[in-house]
């Protein structure tokens, strides 16, 4: 008889539920945000009800992340108030 050889092998990992924030999720998300803002103004809403419906989408978006620091730095992007985001994007059409 000859001799069998054990084969020991890790244990095969589960695939990861961790979504990461790449350039296809940047796309995505810049993509969502345009179709939101876009809808809305479609039905009649003032651009400030736009602004927050895309950041409680984001906000949404964000805490289906499963990484803590993730889901953390994620949500501090979304804190922007109206206001500020008014100004920034205004500085940014000045010449």
């Amino acid at each position: 008889m000859g001799s069998r050889r054990l084969r020991l092998t890790a244990p095969r990992r589960p695939p990861s539920r961790r979504r990461r924030e790449g350039p296809s999720l940047k796309r995505a998300l810049a993509a969502t945000c345009t179709a939101v803002v876009a809808a809305t103004a479609a039905a009649g809403c003032t651009t400030q009800q736009a602004y927050f419906s895309a950041q409680t989408w984001q906000r949404n978006e964000c805490n289906k992340l499963v990484e803590q620091n993730e889901r953390e730095r994620c949500l501090a992007r979304t804190n922007m108030s109206y206001d500020d985001y008014q100004r920034q994007t205004e500085d940014g059409k000045k010449p």
